[in-house]
């Protein structure tokens, strides 16, 4: 979800009021630390829900209301579930999941990704 529209203004947002830039996974394990991503990657994530949910609930914000608007989302996009929904008694936006292998060609600070996807991304419906 790092490019995705949200995890884009997040950044941006980010970069604009600290000065500092989060990086890709591949640079800061190029790098040797952390710029922050797997926080950023949460954090953004949640404050998409909670402001989506906050917009649907009206202009009446109470614990009903935001369950009710919380509910009513349908489709959501968030960098930590790029494929994701709420609704009734679905809170979690977690509609898809990728398998993968660890690649025995990684090293520590090598700009290759840890892992090698199986398959395609397995979407859950329903």
């Amino acid at each position: 979800g790092y490019n995705t529209p949200v995890m884009q203004a997040c950044r941006a947002a980010y970069q604009r009021e600290t000065g500092k830039v989060i990086k890709t996974a591949a640079q800061e394990t190029a790098d040797g630390t952390s710029s922050g991503l797997a926080a950023m990657t949460q954090t953004c994530s949640a404050l998409a829900i909670f402001v989506a949910a906050a917009k649907a609930a009206g202009p009446n914000l109470n614990q009903q209301t935001f369950v009710k608007g919380l509910e009513s989302i349908g489709a959501i996009s968030t960098p930590a579930a790029p494929v994701g929904s709420l609704g009734p008694n679905k809170w979690d936006a977690q509609d898809s999941f990728q398998l993968a292998k660890h690649d025995p060609a990684w090293t520590p600070k090598s700009t290759q990704g840890e892992f090698i996807p199986v398959g395609q991304p397995v979407t859950i419906s329903g």
